[in-house]
Formats: structure tokens, C-alpha cells, sequence
């Protein structure tokens, strides 16, 4: 008897734990930036790689990189313009997005389960690639990544890990924004900084350099 309470009772704190982590990530998705930056990271570092937090992944992402200006986190707009007073949370989003911020360790933290994969529909990739992989002439490195629809035995989407889905998702907010170019050619942005960093991060001009 005692062994089925222990069991119940174990159940409903890994419920109640879940519960915490989600209730925490969408109330702190509403923060000012400082408090919701602090609390993504605290839920990062403090939380194990759980179905919870493998299911918040996508929708951080997506709230990251929405084509919007009210929920997305305006990465090619917000510069480091002292005279705007955009300073702050320059070096803030900088801080959580750089190769070994806390966005980082998550992908990292989630790559510990080396089946998690998160599917990427062809329809968001620029055209030319969709067409390429919709009719099977792609790139060796696309193939392991292909997911053909069984019914139609049409390629639809790629089938990403944690790391290649949040990269893939960074470049498409470049490639795919329709904001004016104007808008989004600000080489003193947020988006441009951390696009310099991943450069030097994971593609270093030389590989003997750590």
C-alpha cells in the first residue's frame, strides 16, 4: 500500500513540476524584457530536459523570431543606438542568444535525447530550396533530414534537432521577412551582432582556434 502512495505521490509531483514549468513560460513570455529574459534563463538552467521543456522549445522559438512587432523580439530593429536607449536590452538579447547563452544551453540540454527532432514544413524555406527538395534533387546534406508524406509520397517538411531547427529558424527571419529593407539592413542590430557571432562561434577561419 505505502508502495502505490509513494508512486502517486511521485506522479503528482512530476505533474505539479510540469505544470510549474509551463505555467512559468507563458507568464513570463508577457514580462518587460529584463524580468523575461531572467525568467527563460532561470527555467533553462533549473529545469531538466523534460517532455515540458521539449515542448515549450518551439513555441520560444517562434515567439523569438515571429514576423510581427508585438510578439516578435524585433531582433534586426533593436540596435545598440545609445540615443535610444536600446543599450540595455541590446546587450540583454545578445547575452541570451550569443553561442554559449542560455538559448544555447537549451538546444544542448535537449540534444541529450538524440531522437527529439522538431519538423521544419518545406513551405517556409525560401522557393528555389523547396522546389530543389520537393523534387528530390537536394543537397546531400538535406537527405537524412527529408520527411516524405506517406499518403501523397511528397517531401514536406525536414526533420530538425534542437540546434539545426533554432539555426534554421534564424536564418529563415532574414530570408523570409517582408519588412522594407530599410528596416531590416541595420548592421549595428541585434540580429547582424548575433549573426557575426555564430560565424565565428561555428564556422571559425581557423579550425585549430577554439
Amino acid at each position: 500500500m505505502n508502495r502505490v502512495f509513494d508512486i502517486v505521490s511521485g506522479n503528482n509531483k512530476k505533474y505539479k513540476m510540469a505544470e510549474d514549468i509551463l505555467s512559468k513560460f507563458y507568464t513570463c513570455l508577457n514580462l518587460r524584457w529584463e524580468d523575461k529574459l531572467c525568467e527563460l534563463t532561470k527555467i533553462i538552467d533549473h529545469s531538466s530536459p523534460t517532455k515540458e521543456l521539449q515542448a515549450l522549445f518551439p513555441q520560444l522559438i517562434n515567439n523569438i523570431f515571429a514576423s510581427s512587432f508585438s510578439n516578435g523580439w524585433n531582433l534586426k530593429t533593436i540596435t545598440c543606438d545609445a540615443n535610444k536607449g536600446n543599450r540595455q536590452l541590446f546587450e540583454g538579447l545578445i547575452g541570451f542568444l550569443e553561442p554559449q547563452g542560455p538559448m544555447f544551453r537549451l538546444c544542448y540540454k535537449l540534444m541529450s535525447d538524440q531522437q527529439l527532432k522538431y519538423d521544419l514544413p518545406l513551405n517556409v524555406l525560401p522557393l528555389d530550396l523547396q522546389m530543389s527538395l520537393e523534387r528530390g534533387r537536394c543537397p546531400q546534406f538535406y537527405t537524412d533530414m527529408l520527411i516524405m508524406d506517406s499518403q501523397t509520397m511528397n517531401f514536406v517538411a525536414l526533420s530538425l534537432n534542437p540546434f539545426d531547427y533554432y539555426i534554421f529558424n534564424f536564418a529563415l527571419h532574414l530570408v523570409n521577412n517582408n519588412q522594407q529593407q530599410s528596416t531590416w539592413e541595420n548592421w549595428n542590430s541585434v540580429y547582424f551582432a548575433l549573426a557575426c557571432d555564430y560565424l565565428m562561434h561555428f564556422l571559425p577561419s581557423d579550425p585549430n582556434i577554439p
